[in-house]
């Protein structure tokens, strides 16, 4: 009897690379159904679902993502599917039934040794790194460990990561870990691999990879990739930039069918704008289009740093508490829903309380 496992994370419910975008807001439901088809077409004797955390995007879940995501696992569950899963930091503060195996055909695997159709399974849901450092030395002997952190080989900043390859116990046979949005498969010196699915869609601008799960077969696996929107990042200096850019958008097919129309970080020179407008407009209509001058936001000195690339939200979890990453994103969409000058009102009125907070604790 075959069985395949499907292996993914960071589905992020709810969560769209731009917040103001009111056109991209069901594209984490799309990558649910695509994920369903992927699953529904698999030919094998048995197929199962394994999640590695932040199947939400906040822990204060929606009504339309614990609905959308209830619907998907019963469906699966009516086919004879199951989904097991552990909790990201994104899921971690909730206190809703679904989290917490509340739902049919959907099992918690934290703290326990599962066996999935053969394969044994252990997870630990998402928590601080001494705790989860602390944890990771009791796990039992166990074919897949399921975890949601920060590993060194997915990012080598100092201080970034919680754990090393190294640091997977020897008689854990295979790894699937959640939370950093990369696809990778990578040995372990066990001889057995650690799976990285990377996010279920796009989440923020830097996101221009991949996006999937591995199907697993007890042995080895192959990517499985889900169709998402391009993410295409395009800095216009001169009117030559503006041809090769008009190149570039006329080579892209027109997906507007599929719901997978691209969408275009589009900055340039304030100089260029009527050029701009007159070359590329017409992408507008095909394209969904961030456009801005390059004058604003990062200062010449700021672009000469390698973290120019990073979109606001992947430089934030590096310096924010893990746990309070899902209010700090949420924070941040407010301000983008706001007119400039309420934006800057609400921030000033953050600061104002925080000294405030921090003088009333020193006078004590």
């Amino acid at each position: 009897m075959t069985t395949h496992y499907y292996l993914a994370a960071d589905l992020h419910l709810g969560r769209r690379v731009r917040k103001t975008k009111q056109a991209l807001r069901f594209d984490s439901y799309d990558a649910l159904d695509r994920l369903r088809n992927v699953l529904l077409a698999d030919t094998a004797d048995q197929a199962v679902l394994v999640l590695a955390g932040d199947l939400f995007d906040r822990s204060e879940i929606t009504a339309h993502a614990h609905d959308a995501l209830c619907a998907f696992t019963d469906e699966l569950y009516q086919h004879n599917m199951r989904v097991f899963f552990v909790q990201g930091n994104h899921d971690n503060s909730s206190e809703d039934g679904y989290t917490h195996g509340g739902n049919a055909g959907c099992i918690p695997l934290h703290g326990g040794l599962t066996d999935v159709c053969g394969l044994s399974v252990y997870g630990l849901d998402w928590q601080p790194r001494e705790q989860l450092r602390a944890a990771i030395t009791e796990v039992p002997p166990c074919d897949l460990l399921v975890l949601h952190c920060p590993m060194e080989h997915l990012l080598g900043f100092e201080g970034s990561w919680d754990l090393a390859i190294d640091d997977i116990p020897p008689h854990v046979q295979h790894v699937l870990v959640g939370d950093v949005h990369i696809a990778d498969k990578h040995q372990l010196p066990s001889g057995g691999w650690c799976f990285s699915s990377g996010s279920l869609h796009p989440c923020t601008l830097a996101e221009s990879g991949k996006h999937g799960c591995w199907r697993f077969d007890g042995t080895d696996a192959v990517y499985v990739e889900i169709p998402t929107r391009d993410i295409i990042r395009l800095e216009l200096r001169t009117e030559a930039d503006v041809d090769a850019a008009r190149a570039t958008l006329s080579a892209i097919p027109d997906r507007r069918a599929e719901r997978l129309e691209p969408f275009v970080d589009l900055r340039y020179l304030p100089a260029l704008a009527q050029v701009v407008d007159e070359r590329l407009g017409s992408f507008f209509l095909r394209a969904h289009v961030l456009d801005s001058y390059l004058s604003s936001g990062f200062t010449e000195e700021a672009q000469t740093v390698d973290i120019e690339e990073l979109d606001p939200r992947d430089a934030l979890p590096l310096v924010v508490d893990r746990k309070a990453e899902p209010e700090v994103f949420g924070f941040i969409d407010e301000l983008l829903s706001l007119e400039p000058d309420s934006a800057v009102a609400r921030i000033n009125t953050m600061v104002e309380n925080a000294v405030e907070r921090l003088n009333t604790r020193e006078d004590a």
